[in-house]
């Protein structure tokens, strides 16, 4: 992600709620960055504002070996 204070660790969510798919964008930030900041970003760049949550840096937690991003929670 390009956006100026956010890390590069970053997990992507498809949970299926009901029977319907959506999307949740866990990312790491500096202080001061704010999830209205990182919606805002993320709309201009997909077209729709995904659900998520900003954690500080070594927040989003990290896998050994080839990290895995992108995560399916069907529930």
């Amino acid at each position: 992600m390009n956006i100026p204070g956010v890390g590069s660790n970053c997990d992507i969510i498809v949970e299926v709620v009901d029977g319907i798919k959506g999307v949740r964008v866990n990312v790491e930030a500096e202080a001061g960055v704010t999830g209205l900041m990182v919606e805002k970003a993320l709309k201009e760049a997909l077209g729709f504002s995904p659900l998520g949550d900003v954690y500080p840096i070594g927040g989003v937690p990290r896998a050994e070996g080839k990290a895995q991003r992108v995560f399916y929670k069907k529930g």
